[in-house]
């Protein structure tokens, strides 16, 4: 059996179409295709290489070692350019199909991640970007690989090209609120997350003692331990739901930390730390986040902030701007930035909490 890699997935060929593959097929991501369908060249970058298990991240090159154990021909790959290149110009037969104009230059400008994290600004050593959204991923910039790298972070190329992105996973962060919105707040009065927004802002700070493990779909980064599970603790006769979500919010945050941590060996004390995502359209939770930070907090308002990224790495590539950061200051002065900052009161309340909380997932999973 052999193995196409396409949009992060596998397809299994049979022993009977190995010599078809051998002959026709590339291996390429969804992206990688497109871009063949618009330029006519075999050509990634190397944030998707990065991603591949087929790339040497510190030589940005495909690996002979890594293409050996996984059986893979290097002409079976596509070209490695860094991210921000030109891959190609629009041929006839696409600019006939979608009436673009033949000839315009194609710029690949990374993954979704890398151009988030260039989109909101993580262009320095000391910054780092959270997307609190399906699952919660915080991104820390990197010049180079870090010397004392263990598997505890995921490290891959930046969208800015021969930068680094040290990116830490939880599995499920917007997901969860959402889980628990319709399994105890289905049927109820109010619209959409009106209800349940309003009983998480009526539970005091440490949702009356009652505490959560974040872990629903496993661990993520640190440790990646998929056999781990959710739970809500300590709970008593006066927890309501809206304590259980408060619980379940503040553990997000409390997890979000623990990576906060781990990303600080790699690159010392944080200077800017950046949001996004759909749960910050949830001004508690940000308030939450800051507090459980012990840091200001500046919430990017705009959505799109991977489209943004990708704007930045077209607009430094076509020479409108010199650098990355000149054009990031253009683009986030037309943007409405609200800045939280940490409850002093709080902040001694929310360390003991998190403690707790990672002492209850020690003592359960040793």
């Amino acid at each position: 059996m052999n193995t196409v890699f396409s949009g992060g997935k596998m397809m299994w060929l049979k022993e009977n179409e190995r010599e078809l593959y051998d002959k026709t097929y590339k291996i390429m991501t969804i992206a990688d295709y497109l871009m063949y369908k618009m330029t006519g060249e075999f050509v990634t970058d190397t944030t998707y290489g990065s991603r591949s298990l087929l790339m040497n991240v510190r030589t940005r090159e495909w690996d002979d070692d890594l293409l050996s154990l996984f059986g893979i021909a290097r002409d079976k790959l596509c070209r490695l350019m860094e991210p921000g290149s030109i891959v190609g110009y629009l041929t006839k037969e696409f600019a006939a199909q979608t009436h673009l104009q033949e000839g315009l230059p194609l710029i690949s400008a990374g993954g979704d991640q890398q151009c988030a994290a260039l989109g909101i600004g993580v262009v320095q050593k000391s910054d780092i970007g959270i997307t609190a959204g399906t699952g919660a991923f915080i991104m820390a910039y990197a010049d180079k690989v870090p010397e004392n790298l263990q598997p505890d972070v995921i490290c891959g190329a930046h969208a800015i090209p021969g930068k680094y992105i040290l990116e830490s996973s939880i599995l499920g962060c917007s997901s969860f609120y959402n889980w628990f919105q319709q399994q105890f707040y289905r049927g109820t009065v109010g619209s959409g997350y009106t209800e349940i927004n309003d009983e998480v802002c009526a539970s005091p700070p440490g949702a009356n003692g009652c505490i959560a493990l974040p872990y629903f779909q496993g661990r993520g980064t640190p440790d990646w331990n998929n056999k781990m599970r959710g739970c809500f603790d300590c709970m008593t006769l006066d927890t309501t739901r809206g304590d259980m979500a408060r619980a379940l919010l503040e553990s997000i945050t409390y997890e979000i930390a623990n990576n906060i941590d781990v990303l600080e060996n790699y690159i010392g004390t944080v200077k800017n730390i950046y949001s996004n995502g759909g749960l910050t359209q949830f001004s508690a939770f940000n308030r939450i986040q800051a507090t459980v930070y012990n840091h200001a907090l500046q919430h990017m308002t705009n959505a799109e902030q991977t489209a943004l990224g990708a704007f930045i790495s077209a607009a430094v590539t076509l020479g409108f701007y010199d650098t990355y950061e000149a054009c990031l200051c253009v683009v986030k002065a037309q943007e409405n930035i609200e800045i939280c900052l940490p409850d002093d009161t709080l902040v001694e309340l929310y360390r003991k909490k998190r403690a707790q909380m990672n002492q209850l997932r020690a003592a359960r999973y040793k």
